[in-house]
């Protein structure tokens, strides 16, 4: 290192010029490798304005580096590369950086290289910062220090940690998932950074002390005292506050706090650091405490996530030698994309020539879980069920547990893969690939989303101490989307979902016992390439069909393929969602497809079962498609998620995203098709002749 400073004091550009390439270099990572988020990039800026304002990297080539400065600095690197690796490059998971970054011989090159590159520009700043271990900075060190370990104390550990405690019932992941790195970045940041400016000339650091001390005051007071006047605390609700005494009396208080920060110096004189560096010390110990005490009163949940059940993916692939109902749900396919595709490319449905292809289809809900667990439980609307007064609707009916019972009776093994059931206990007895454990387990993830976890919970931190003027200005560019975690574990159902994945592996075998199968997969749900997936569904279809035929099965076999809800309807501009249902009844041939444009609904799915699986009085398992005929009068309901700002926002289980999105069901009542909500808008429109009612209703829970 002293040779290469030694080339560098004889050519400073020489130096400036590799300094500023590293800089450069590691923040590009963002790009180059990683989501890019711009405010992630300005950890990256402030270092170099920093560097270039006091001239450290300059400086350095006219000192003598020691071993001592070298001991100091490779210390130092550690917390350094942290800070890289979890703030500037936008991951905070280094074996999943590492996997994701390493899949090609040329990847991995590149990778080696932006690690070297990190490594060296870490070291160089570590370095920088080893001359600032000095007894003549040893003041500037420790009041930087207990004011930085007291706000980062605040923002990074406590606020965050706060916030996703008071809201555990909507999480699917525990604090291991983490906590550790959370801790380690923050020991990083309150390290690093007093020495980054512990160098800095006493006017600039006093004015940036004044008004770093000023924030971490005026949060705590407004986290603590004068949040109450936010519409909705936590994870849910409006972002702005309107209320203009509020705002004018809250922006005072934090003027007064900025004065008071600037003005103290004056008044306390000598005694002023001291007072300083003792209110840094109270604010840290009261977080530090209060975090203590929140995770020792902490539910259970937040240290330990059980599996009870899980669906069993082993005989995803698993067909009857005799009677066979197998069901694809393609998840959003629409009736609409379906015809489109017939029209531009009809030989495309030439192997689908023996289905029938209901053509006016409507689901009663416009999301997977509503829709797939009312149309194979039966589970009823009623604008007062929470989640578990919604499940037992349905699974726990008299309705629902014959018809499953039939079933096992006439011989069919009922297994479903990729079921979306928030409590997958509700169904034992209906599914039998359903794996009760006599203990509960702990769930063992596979993949958590530590990035997203940190941007959303950091945000969240960031309002909460925030002045309301500031929070007025910032509200709208709060992601909508923020708050939706993905946790993936191995104990749950690893069956294949991806329609790739499912072609991949797609082969099957037989057993002696009747099967009624249900694959919910992928289809063309967004976001994602339509027009590859849309041909991923037919893959899945043909392969299907060759493989039946080549083991004598498919005459014999009824095939059902649907789609969970169709496409969503965006806005009161979009055509109504009509999902896919087309079947192929045992012993059924066509010339070519039929399309039937009779009034069909998804409501008629476990009907149509019955009558397929040849079980006795079927009808009294609900209505079936084999019930109507085109131009046939039925009245059929859809309900559809909205946003009613008259209503109040409402948690919901398992999808945070949607507290902000929907509080409300609108209920349309239909004669006609489902196009025919085409331009129907639930605030403006009145009824017509064929959507002859609309009514909205409050949620009381979201869970859809």
């Amino acid at each position: 290192m002293n040779t290469l400073f030694s080339v560098f004091r004889k050519s400073p550009l020489l130096g400036k010029i590799c300094f500023y390439f590293l800089m450069f270099f590691l923040a590009l990572q963002n790009l180059i490798y990683f989501d890019y988020s711009a405010y992630r990039m300005i950890f990256p800026l402030i270092i170099t304005l920093v560097s270039l304002f006091m001239g450290f990297h300059v400086s350095l080539f006219k000192k003598e580096i020691t071993k001592k400065h070298k001991l100091i600095a490779l210390v130092l690197t550690v917390p350094m590369l942290y800070i890289f690796f979890f703030f500037f490059t936008a991951i905070r998971n280094p074996i999943f950086l590492y996997k994701e970054r390493v899949k090609t011989p040329l990847a991995t090159v590149v990778f080696i290289f932006a690690m070297l590159c990190d490594l060296v520009l870490a070291y160089w700043l570590s370095l920088i910062l080893s001359f600032a271990v000095d007894k003549k900075f040893k003041k500037k060190i420790i009041k930087l220090g207990l004011l930085f370990a007291a706000l980062g104390f605040m923002i990074i550990m406590y606020l965050p940690l706060d916030s996703y405690i008071a809201n555990i019932q909507n999480f699917g992941f525990t604090l291991h998932n983490f906590l550790y790195y959370y801790i380690f970045f923050y020991i990083s940041v309150v390290i690093i950074l007093p020495l980054v400016f512990a160098r800095m000339k006493d006017k600039h650091l006093d004015i940036m002390y004044k008004i770093l001390f000023a924030i971490t005051v005026g949060s705590f007071i407004q986290y603590m005292f004068m949040n109450k006047h936010l519409p909705y605390l936590g994870l849910t609700g409006e972002k702005m506050v309107w209320n203009v005494p509020v705002l004018i009396i809250n922006t005072l208080i934090w003027a007064l706090i900025f004065v008071v920060s600037f003005m103290a110096p004056k008044f306390l004189k000598d005694k002023y650091e001291k007072a300083g560096n003792a209110t840094s010390a109270i604010i840290l110990a009261y977080h530090f405490i209060s975090l203590i005490l929140l995770l020792v009163f902490a539910p259970a949940e937040v240290y330990s996530s059980k599996l009870l059940a899980y669906f069993d993916p082993a005989d995803q692939f698993t067909i009857s030698k005799n009677n066979n109902v197998i069901v694809f749900v393609f998840d959003a396919y629409d009736n609409k994309d379906m015809m489109d595709l017939y029209k531009s490319d009809n030989h495309r449905f030439d192997r689908l020539k023996d289905f029938t292809l209901y053509t006016n289809t409507t689901s009663n809900y416009d999301s997977t879980i509503t829709s797939v667990n009312s149309f194979c439980a039966g589970c009823e609307f009623d604008k007062d069920y929470t989640l578990t007064d919604w499940l037992d609707s349905g699974w726990n009916s008299e309705r629902t547990t014959s018809f499953y019972n039939a079933m096992h009776d006439a011989g069919y093994k009922c297994n479903a893969y990729n079921f979306d059931i928030p409590e997958i206990e509700y169904a034992e007895g209906k599914f039998d690939n359903i794996v009760k454990y006599d203990e509960p387990q702990e769930r063992r993830v596979f993949f958590f989303d530590l990035n997203k976890f940190y941007d959303d919970f950091q945000e969240l931190a960031l309002y909460r101490a925030m002045p309301y003027l500031v929070k007025n200005v910032v509200a709208l560019a709060i992601d909508r989307e923020a708050f939706n975690f993905y946790v993936t574990y191995y104990d749950n159902d690893q069956s294949y979902y991806n329609n790739l994945d499912y072609i991949d592996a797609q082969h099957y075998d037989t057993v002696d016992d009747n099967i009624f199968m249900y694959n919910h997969l992928f289809g063309v749900h967004e976001p994602c390439d339509y027009e590859t997936e849309k041909d991923y569904c037919f893959v899945i279809m043909y392969r299907l069909l060759e493989d039946l035929e080549s083991k004598g099965l498919y005459d014999s076999s009824t095939i059902i393929f649907i789609s969970d809800h169709g496409s969503h309807r965006n806005d009161a501009e979009s055509v109504g969602a009509s999902p896919i249902f087309m079947i192929k009844e045992a012993n059924t041939t066509h010339d070519s497809i039929v399309f039937d444009d009779a009034p069909v609904s998804l409501d008629d799915f476990i009907g149509t079962v019955a009558v397929n699986a040849g079980l006795e009085n079927p009808e009294q398992y609900g209505t079936s498609i084999y019930d109507f005929k085109e131009g046939d009068y039925r009245e059929r309901v859809v309900y559809e998620r909205l946003f009613d700002s008259s209503l109040p926002a409402v948690y919901a289980t398992g999808h945070l995203s949607y507290m902000i999105r929907y509080n409300a069901y609108t209920r349309y009542v239909i004669c006609g098709k489902a196009s025919d909500l085409e331009g129907i808008n639930p605030f403006e429109s009145s009824t017509n002749d064929k959507v002859i009612d609309i009514e909205i209703f409050p949620m009381k829970e979201y869970f859809g």
